[in-house]
């Protein structure tokens, strides 16, 4: 799957662009491949894992590929401004786009408090964590 989409995401896209995952060890192996036969050359990948996997199993596969890890363990205020303009230009913004901006700025801090990937897709899409998991854990049955 990642070697097949990371082959249409080069051949659809003319500049630059973006990859943002959670649980980049599900993908470690594959994107492993793809990164070490040079087969992703205009698209950068933004991951997450857990550091405890992290370091266990995939900076061994995709470490070399990492220039610095940033360790992330809450969306701050500043952070979440910088953040929101990013999702403005590129991601979600339809819900968002209804509050105001102290509005955006605290519905994201405060869902982030629970995991950083799941407050971002509980900010932009509305739906509850519950949701979310159980959506998720539906996905993987």
């Amino acid at each position: 799957m990642c070697r097949k989409s990371c082959h249409l995401l080069e051949n659809v896209n003319n500049d630059r662009y973006a990859i943002f995952t959670n649980r980049v060890d599900v993908l470690g192996d594959q994107l492993r491949d793809v990164l070490k036969r040079g087969k992703l050359t205009k698209g950068i990948f933004v991951a997450s894992e857990r550091q405890n996997i992290w370091l266990g199993r995939t900076k061994g596969k995709l470490g070399e590929f990492c220039k610095k890890p940033l360790k992330l363990f809450a969306i701050k205020k500043p952070d979440a401004t910088e953040i929101l303009k990013k999702l403005e230009k590129y991601g979600p913004w339809t819900r968002l786009s209804k509050m105001s901006v102290g509005g955006r700025i605290h519905e994201l801090v405060t869902k982030a408090k629970r995991q950083l990937l799941i407050g971002l897709l509980e900010t932009t899409s509305g739906r509850g964590f519950e949701d979310i998991i159980k959506n998720d854990y539906a996905a993987l049955v």
